[in-house]
């Protein structure tokens, strides 16, 4: 673990940051500002009929 990580941004890759030139644009904000990082969740659709 990197214990200089100290701002960073957590974002869903769904919705308005659907879009990769709205995640690039925000994470070119983001290292300009001087944040750490920014992550996209790691998302898995999962539906609840399936183990049927």
């Amino acid at each position: 673990m990197n214990e200089n990580l100290r701002f960073a941004v957590y974002l869903p890759p769904f919705g308005p940051f659907g879009d990769p030139n709205v995640l690039v644009e925000l994470a070119v904000r983001a290292e300009a500002a001087g944040w750490d990082g920014v992550f996209l969740w790691d998302r898995r659709g999962h539906r609840r009929d399936a183990d049927r």
